[in-house]
């Protein structure tokens, strides 16, 4: 992505992302999807899931990278 977005670009070029080796992924919330949305996705608690990077959304009040 920071090859195409200079804005990106910005944001990634000083992180250390050798460092980066583990990411939290929420999948559902109970205030937005509901009880069973949340249970369904229970199954894969604890697990190791394929992930694809489509978009990096952020902004300057971001509390984690």
């Amino acid at each position: 992505l920071a090859k195409n977005n200079p804005k990106i670009y910005e944001f990634l070029k000083d992180k250390h992302l050798e460092n980066l080796n583990r990411a939290h992924l929420t999948l559902a919330h109970t205030r937005s999807h509901g009880f069973n949305a949340v249970i369904d996705y229970g199954l894969w608690r604890h697990k190791n899931a394929p992930v694809e990077l489509k978009a990096l959304l952020y902004s300057d009040k971001m509390a984690a990278f």
